[in-house]
Parts: C-alpha cells; structure tokens; sequence
C-alpha cells in the first residue's frame, strides 16, 4: 500500500475508517451538537449518517487499498486520491474540499482498468492541468511516486511485485496457469 501526505503513517484499516468517517453523506455531527437543530430532526440526520457510513464500510469490506492520500494545499482546501483492488476489478476516488466543506457525499468507486491506471491519460490530481512543475512541485512528486507504484501492479492479478525481473516471472505463471490473457488496445 502506497500512502502519501496525511495518511504516511495509518494503516489500511484506519484510511477505510477515515473514508466512513469524512467521505459519508452527511456532515459529522454528535448528539452534542443539538443546538443547531430540534431533537427530531438530528436523530434523523444521525440515522441517515449511520446508513451512509454502513453503506460505505460495506463497500469497502472486501478492497484492499493500493494508494491513498489527502493533502492539504495550505490554504484550507484539499485533494484526495484513492485506488482499490477488489479482486481483479480496480476503483479509484478522489475528492477536493474548499475551506467551507469537507470531503462529505464524495464517496464513489469508479471502476477502472489498470491499463488505463498505468497508461499517461491517468492523472492523480483532477486539477493537475492548472499547475506546473515549478510552481506545484509537490503534485508533481505525488504524480511521480504514485504512477511508478502503479507501474509495479502486475497486469494479471494486481499485486505489486516492485522487481521488474520477478514481476515478468509471475506473469508468466499467471499465463501458464491460464490466468491471464493480455488485454489488446
């Protein structure tokens, strides 16, 4: 698992539980915070988030993820990335924040190829067109480590295999056992 920026240091199980927690459809609030609304209406707003948060954790349950990361710009607003294997399918996420609201209701795997994750037409950053190098050379860095992890995902079963000679090995057993069959473009 490659994990960047404010994630370096959490293991697989607490960047899904911070993806319940911050990427669900309702904004964070507790019983505590009953001032802002009449009982009714925030015990329904909590059930409607626990909904949300059992329906991400059940989509989630059977991913493991490949990259993760949330950094912030320095000016309040942010930019996440995730991608996931679920068997031999493979999704990503992202989602950006301003400093009014945070990461919620961004919660969607899209499905994707890995082709299409190896190949240039994949970028990390949604808005990665607006900056350069010499300006953002942090997202360039970010770019760079999570396309050569990327790159070392075997197209057969996904598993990174960081040696390129031992990677060519396994495909190989992959093809031998007929479980492989190279995509054509």
């Amino acid at each position: 698992m490659l994990v960047l920026e404010d994630f370096k240091d959490l293991s697989e199980e607490q960047v899904k539980e911070h993806i319940v927690k911050y990427y669900c459809d309702q904004a964070q609030y507790s019983e505590e915070d009953s001032s802002w609304c009449d009982e009714e209406p925030l015990a329904e707003h909590l059930k409607e988030q626990l909904e949300s948060q059992n329906y991400i954790r059940e989509q989630l349950k059977d991913c493991e993820v490949l990259v993760a990361y949330e950094c912030n710009d320095g000016s309040y607003s942010a930019l996440s990335l995730f991608i996931f294997r679920q068997g031999n399918k493979f999704y990503y996420m992202s989602g950006s924040h301003c400093s009014c609201n945070g990461f919620e209701g961004q919660f969607q795997l899209n499905e994707v190829s890995l082709i299409y994750l190896q190949s240039e037409h994949f970028s990390c950053e949604s808005r990665s067109e607006y900056y350069n190098e010499e300006d953002s050379p942090n997202l360039f860095v970010r770019q760079k480590l999570v396309k050569s992890y990327l790159a070392e995902l075997c197209p057969a079963c996904g598993k990174h295999i960081p040696n390129n000679e031992e990677r060519l090995v396994h495909l190989d057993w992959e093809m031998e056992q007929n479980k492989y069959v190279p995509e054509v473009n």
